[in-house]
C-alpha cells in the first residue's frame, strides 16, 4: 500500500482561455490491487455506498474495541495509586529480610554441623546399647506367655469392676480379628484370581481357545493331571524308540484311523513336567521347567 502526500492545486490556462485545475502530488508506490479497486469504484458509483457501509461497520467494531481497551486501561490505571502506596511498605521489608537471611543460613549450617558432629557419637552409643536392647526384647518375648496366661485373670477382674468396658473390649477385639481374617481371605482370592487371568497381549499372542480341542481335555483326580486325548494314549508308549525301530523308518504324527495323532499330560504340579505323546510311534517326551509356578487349573 502507499500514501499520497504533498497535494497541491495549480490552475493552468490554455490558449483558448479556459482553465482547469491540475492536481500535483508526490505518491509513494501504491499496490496494483489498490489501483484496480479505485478504478472499480470510479466505474461503479453505487458500490461506493456499499463500501462506505462496510467501512462504517469496520470503524464501529474498531471503536468498540478501542472503548473496551480504554476501559480496561483505565481500570488498571486506577489500581496503580494503591500499588504505589503499598510499594514503599514492601520495599521497607526487603532489607529486613535480607538481614535475616544470613542469620537463618548461619543457624541452619550450625545445626547441620552439630548433627554431623554428633553422628559418630550417636552411632557408637547405638552399637553400645544394642545388646541391652536385644536383652530387653528377649525378656519381653520370654514374659509374653506369662502375660497371655494372666490375661484371663486380668479380664475377669476388669469384668467384675467394669462389665460394660470388658464387653466393649471383647466385641472390638472380635471385630478386629474377623475383619483381618476376612480381609486376608478376600485379598488372597483376588490375588489368586488375578494370577490366572491372561493379559491382553498374551491373549493376542496365543489367540482364542479351540473349542474342538478343549472338548478333548479331561481331568484325572487320581494323578492330579489334565489329559488331552487321554483315550488315544497307548500303554506301551516309551520315552525312547525300540531297537527294532531304529533300523527301519519311523513314522511320527500321522495315522490313518480316527485316533488322535498326539496326546498330552498336564499335571497340576508343574515340577512333574509336561509330557507329550506321539500315538503313532508310541513315543513320548517330558519337559520339566526350571521355574516354579502355582497349581495349574482350567479357567
Amino acid at each position: 500500500m502507499g500514501r499520497i502526500n504533498n497535494i497541491k492545486l495549480k490552475k493552468l490556462k490554455l490558449k483558448s482561455g479556459l482553465s482547469y485545475t491540475k492536481l500535483i502530488y508526490r505518491v509513494v508506490p501504491i499496490h496494483s490491487s489498490t489501483i484496480s479497486s479505485i478504478k472499480h469504484l470510479i466505474k461503479n458509483p453505487k458500490s461506493i455506498s456499499k463500501s462506505l457501509v462496510s467501512l462504517s461497520h469496520v470503524f464501529g467494531s474498531l471503536a468498540h474495541r478501542l472503548v473496551s481497551l480504554l476501559s480496561a486501561t483505565s481500570r488498571q490505571l486506577k489500581t496503580i495509586p494503591s500499588k504505589l502506596k503499598s510499594l514503599p511498605r514492601h520495599l521497607k521489608t526487603i532489607p529486613h529480610r535480607l538481614r535475616a537471611f544470613p542469620a537463618k543460613l548461619r543457624a541452619l549450617s550450625i545445626t547441620t554441623l552439630h548433627h554431623l558432629k554428633n553422628l559418630p557419637h550417636s552411632l557408637v552409643s547405638f552399637v553400645r546399647n544394642l545388646p541391652h536392647h536385644l536383652i530387653s526384647l528377649y525378656h519381653s518375648l520370654k514374659s509374653l506367655p506369662h502375660s497371655l496366661k494372666s490375661l484371663p485373670s486380668n479380664f475377669k477382674s476388669l469384668n467384675r469392676s467394669n462389665p460394660r468396658l470388658a464387653k466393649t473390649l471383647v466385641a472390638a477385639s472380635l471385630l478386629v480379628v474377623l475383619t483381618a481374617v476376612f480381609g486376608s481371605i478376600s485379598y488372597y482370592h483376588q490375588l489368586v484370581a488375578r494370577s490366572y487371568n491372561l493379559s491382553v497381549a498374551t491373549q493376542a499372542l496365543i489367540g482364542p481357545p479351540d473349542k474342538n480341542l478343549m472338548s478333548q481335555l479331561s481331568y484325572d483326580s487320581s494323578s492330579h493331571a489334565y489329559y488331552l486325548s487321554k483315550s488315544a494314549i497307548n500303554k506301551s508308549t516309551t520315552e525312547f524308540p525300540k531297537a527294532s525301530s531304529l533300523s527301519g523308518s519311523l513314522t511320527v504324527g500321522s495315522t490313518t484311523g480316527s485316533k488322535a495323532q498326539f496326546s498330552a499330560k498336564l499335571p497340576t504340579n508343574i515340577d512333574q513336567g509336561i509330557t507329550t505323546y506321539d500315538n503313532t510311534s508310541n513315543l513320548s517326551f517330558t519337559m520339566i521347567p526350571q521355574f516354579s509356578a502355582m497349581a495349574g487349573k482350567q479357567v
